[in-house]
């Protein structure tokens, strides 16, 4: 049987982590053994499979062992599957190369990647991606453009394959549910949601004082953010924290429950998104399917995904996006349009579908067998 091999290593992270927990059930196929890469507590999450095999691999994402150990996991695989640019240094010829690209942040926002080390490996493993994948699968008809055009590579080896949405994620709408789940989370009774790990691209020192403002108008509104900020934005995150004017009305959670996310999206009043960069965006979507309005910065990928269903603000501009919240909350006209566009947009987006087309892509490259260069 076909030996098909997926780098599962970062299924704890946030947005790779979220591809590969909802995808992973959507790859088993007759056609091929799919063997799993990574630690095998973390993969639990996706469950067994008929023809799924584990093998343990701690090798730590984004260190310069990963080149070696990733291709003796993966010795005599038919075909590896690299979810992320950080693929093995050495990949024999008879080992077909699908490659998964997110985004391209490390590269187009300096800032989220201050090593200079960092940006070498980021730049080169990208590059080499461009070299050496069979197939490159891009998230987004953005990140393939932002792709190619970063690294010069023929378009025709790119396929895009959107990301899904997790058909748990549904609005409910019965009041005493609701209310029964509002309590039991301790979560007020309107709020403002953010869902995302805190980097600098995610702008949130830009949503902090659009919160400041929206709230001299409506002082009973709260935010509740869910995430942990990474090393470059723990300062700030702990300063605002600590800020007597917002502290009060700030709830944060550094992670929840996938089985409660559910509920912290349906609770909401509104989603707001300011980042300046996406790949794909998750969380806005989620949201939408959850029945929840969603406000965010026009900008990178978020219109392909989101559509005409989100209100749309100019990325930076605190004026705006001050606006467009406050208007989404003080009239329910706007309110509920884009309710109901947004539910039919996140119903375009299926775990599903992008499974069947994985599993094609694997499918047409373990039929041309090993005939690499």
């Amino acid at each position: 049987m076909k030996r098909v091999v997926l780098d599962a290593r970062m299924i704890g992270h946030t947005g790779i982590g979220r591809y590969l927990q909802c995808l992973i059930p959507e790859l088993d196929d007759p056609a091929y053994r799919l063997e799993l890469l990574g630690d095998p507590d973390r993969l639990s999450v996706v469950g067994g499979g008929d023809r799924r095999i584990l093998h343990p691999l701690s090798t730590p994402v984004y260190g310069l062992s990963e080149l070696w150990s990733v291709s003796s996991a993966a010795a005599g695989a038919d075909l590896l599957h690299c979810p992320h640019f950080n693929i093995p240094l050495s990949i024999p010829k008879k080992t077909r190369l699908v490659v998964t690209i997110h985004d391209l942040i490390y590269v187009r926002i300096p800032e989220s990647m201050p090593s200079p080390a960092g940006r070498w490996y980021v730049r080169t493993q990208l590059m080499r991606v461009a070299r050496r994948a069979d197939e490159i699968i891009a998230v987004s008809e953005f990140t393939k453009n932002d792709f190619c055009d970063y690294t010069g590579c023929d378009p025709s080896k790119v396929t895009v394959v959107h990301s899904g949405v997790s058909e748990e994620l549904r609005p409910v709408t019965d009041p005493a549910l609701r209310e029964n789940q509002r309590r039991a989370l301790n979560l007020p009774a309107r709020y403002l949601l953010w869902v995302s790990a805190i980097k600098p691209h995610k702008d949130l020192p830009l949503m902090a004082e659009a919160f400041r403002r929206i709230r001299e108008k409506d002082s009973q509104l709260h935010w509740v953010i869910i995430g942990k900020p990474d090393k470059l934005m723990q300062t700030y995150f702990e300063q605002l924290l600590k800020d007597p004017a917002l502290a009060p009305a700030i709830h944060w959670f550094p992670s929840v429950e996938p089985e409660k996310l559910l509920w912290f999206y349906n609770l909401a009043e509104l989603f707001v998104t300011p980042s300046r960069y996406e790949g794909f965006g998750f969380p806005p979507l989620e949201a939408m399917a959850c029945g929840v309005p969603v406000a965010a910065a026009k900008t990178a990928s978020l219109p392909e995904i989101l559509g005409e269903a989100a209100a749309w603000f100019p990325p930076g501009n605190i004026e705006a996006l001050v606006e467009t919240v406050y208007n989404v909350l003080s009239d329910p006209t706007v309110r509920q349009r884009l309710i109901e566009r947004g539910t039919e947009q996140a119903r375009r987006y299926s775990w599903k579908q992008t499974g069947r087309a994985t599993r094609q892509i694997y499918e047409r490259w373990l039929s041309r067998g090993s005939v690499r260069p």
